[in-house]
């Protein structure tokens, strides 16, 4: 017996290889769409043609799936970006379409503001598509509406300006202040009050619409020329909870928003920061003073948001984390081609609050200071060295490095360990380690900044800043830096001599024997007994063996061989 199908069976199949086909295609499609989104690399013009097609087709179909909405918004972005001139002609008005309806949705996913980068973030990807389509098929309500989408409550839009921030600077780069002010303008909210009746709050709220509105066509006047720069918002003051500590009455104490007049109103901070880091990336490299005057502008604010004016052993409940991440990096980049003496006031004024918001800004300033120098940057080796010196002075004021110095074993307190390692060049963390962040063309360049180190040295703890130390001169070991390692292993172990869980059971000791090998190996006139540091080398080895160093032993014994002549 054998199968006969139907008359109509090779039809069907033929239908559902058709069907299949299309569907794979379509996913082909769809997946290219959504690889292109954040790529550097252009999309293919024909590809670009499909997509276009099978976007369009796509808001035929009843359906509310998210994946389809981001498809249609994503393929319209990338259409203004990477699309020909003909394709723009050809499908400009679907392309604005698109971009309206996404604008005109008044649905709020507060999760999409905080994601990176624009992938799930229907308005991100819709203001990025504006952007471009300024550039390439300007309207002169496009600014505008730029205008209103930093002006919006939320900050969903944040990330389409990132993206599109170098477009933005070349087509109209007073556009990025004037929608950072809107922004930062639209943040500040009023906060109710629990004996606020719903009149009295939709009033207060329709108040703070027209503050928006009117920050926004003031800025729309700038930009037409009809106006001078509006100036940047003022914020309300900061409310802190004093947990302990008391904070003066001078200028720099927190007061109570009552005083000013900013009556129940506050920043979110949160929204705040991810507008001006997304607006401000690069700043270094635009040709413009506004960033200088932002942060001129914030920065006794900032002061006061983490505590300024309370005693050093306050403890406040600093609400202004993610607006510190962003602010110190911009502030530190703004002292390029400043004064020393204007840069040691900013420096001095940031660091000026409570030992606590201390150590989390001096995590944030220090490792930009040394970018800005390390990378050629603008940053010269004399004003890193003050400024550096700043921070550390600071830091051996406070109570928590007091109660660092006698510590034995290899722990830190949680708050302070990331301050004290950046000033050694290390990144810290109470769960992942230490690391140094310098590459080993900087170790070329760190031998200026040994003195502020062997400072902290000598007046530390000894396992913490011994870990620091080694991490930053494994990186490329240098016999040139010797006295400098010898100075420091001397200490640490003229301070701890017969400390076996640090120099044996953590390995710290041997870590010291096997440096001195390399620096050896690398110079071998430091076997020489006529050398200067000899008899530091000696001292150093001996007093790692009678703590019971096992490699200490070993690296004694090969540099007692005798040279040769030539060495």
């Amino acid at each position: 017996l054998a199968y006969v199908p139907p008359a109509d069976e090779g039809q069907r199949v033929a239908q559902l290889q058709k069907k299949r086909a299309q569907q794979t295609a379509d996913f082909g499609i769809e997946a290219a769409v959504q690889n292109a989104l954040e790529s550097t690399e252009p999309m293919n013009a024909e590809l670009i043609e499909k997509a276009v097609d099978f976007a369009q087709r796509l808001e035929t179909l009843d359906s509310s799936e998210d994946s389809w909405a981001h498809t249609i918004v994503s393929t319209a972005m990338i259409a203004t970006r990477d699309g020909s001139d003909a394709l723009l002609d050809k499908h400009e008005t679907w392309v604005r379409g698109v971009l309206a309806g996404v604008f005109s949705d008044t649905r709020r996913d507060f999760a999409r503001e905080m994601r990176d980068g624009i992938r799930f973030n229907p308005v991100a990807m819709a203001t990025l598509g504006l952007i471009h389509l300024s550039k390439r098929r300007p309207l002169q309500s496009d600014s505008l509406l730029l205008l209103e989408l930093a002006g919006r409550e939320t900050a969903e839009a944040a990330a389409g300006f990132g993206a599109g921030l170098g477009v933005l600077a070349e087509i109209h780069p007073r556009l990025i202040p004037a929608a950072l002010r809107c922004a930062l303008s639209a943040q500040i909210h009023p906060t109710r009050r629990w004996e606020e009746t719903k009149d009295t709050w939709a009033a207060r709220k329709a108040q703070y619409l027209e503050r928006v509105r009117a920050a926004i066509d003031a800025e729309r006047a700038w930009l037409k020329g009809d106006a001078q720069e509006p100036d940047w918002p003022e914020f309300p003051e900061p409310v802190l909870n004093i947990r302990r500590g008391t904070c003066t009455d001078g200028d720099h104490a927190p007061k109570h928003p009552a005083t000013a007049k900013w009556e129940y109103q506050e920043v979110y901070t949160q929204r705040a920061a991810l507008w001006l880091r997304q607006l401000t990336q690069n700043s270094r490299e635009r040709d413009s003073e506004w960033p200088a005057i932002l942060v001129e502008t914030y920065a006794a604010w900032t002061a006061r948001a983490n505590g300024a004016g309370c005693e050093e052993s306050a403890e406040t409940n600093n609400q202004a984390d993610n607006w510190n991440g962003v602010f110190f990096r911009l502030l530190a980049r703004t002292l390029l081609g400043s004064d020393l003496d204007h840069a040691s006031s900013q420096i001095v004024r940031a660091i000026a609050g409570p030992d606590r918001s201390f150590f989390d800004i001096a995590e944030i300033l220090v490792p930009v200071l040394d970018d800005l120098h390390f990378n050629d940057l603008g940053l010269d080796l004399g004003m890193a060295l003050r400024l550096r010196g700043h921070i550390a002075d600071r830091l051996m004021r406070t109570a928590g490095w007091r109660r660092e110095r006698e510590r034995s074993e290899m722990s830190v307190e949680m708050r302070i360990g990331p301050a004290i390692g950046v000033l050694f060049f290390n990144r810290y963390s109470s769960f992942g380690g230490s690391h140094c962040y310098l590459l080993e063309k900087g170790i070329d360049r760190v031998d200026s900044f040994f003195p502020q180190i062997t400072r902290l040295i000598q007046d530390g703890s000894v396992p913490f800043t011994a870990l620091l130390t080694m991490n930053l001169l494994e990186v490329s070991p240098r016999s040139e830096h010797t006295a400098f390692f010898l100075s420091s292993a001397l200490t640490w172990l003229r301070k701890q001599p017969n400390n076996k869980p640090l120099w044996v059971d953590g390995g710290l000791g041997a870590r010291l024997a096997q440096w001195l090998e390399l620096a050896a190996a690398s110079d071998a006139t430091l076997r020489a007994t006529t050398h200067p540091l000899r008899a530091q080398v000696d001292d150093l080895l001996a007093r790692l063996v009678r703590v019971g160093v096992a490699e200490a032993h070993r690296v004694e014994r090969a540099l007692a061989q005798p040279t040769s002549p030539n060495e």
